[in-house]
């Protein structure tokens, strides 16, 4: 079955939007909101999380001493603290998008 979008061309996006489903401005919102979250989660835990390497065990790890040696971050959020503030900013600033968006 042909849609009525794909029986004639369109000259203007506005026509167009009349035969879109509504819901396809909610698949790009979560895709959005999905990719916002996931640079938050990456910025946060490269700036604030620290990360070092365990020159004993030769392991990367999080935790802070005298035989570790910085590869990034500073000893301020665990793993956990960065993951709920990121899921948390990005349900916020997504909910509060979506109230203006649509």
């Amino acid at each position: 079955m042909r849609s009525a979008f794909a029986a004639y061309p369109v000259a203007n996006y506005a026509a167009a939007r009349e035969f879109a489903d509504p819901r396809c401005h909610l698949l790009v919102a979560a895709a959005c909101a999905g990719l916002i979250g996931s640079l938050l989660d990456s910025l946060l835990g490269a700036t604030v999380q620290f990360t070092g390497f365990n020159r004993s065990t030769g392991r990367v790890t999080s935790r802070y001493s005298s035989d570790i040696v910085p590869i990034s971050g500073i000893p301020l959020l665990s793993n956990s603290a960065v993951n709920v503030i990121s899921a948390a900013a990005t349900a916020a600033l997504s909910s509060w998008s979506l109230a203006y968006v649509l």
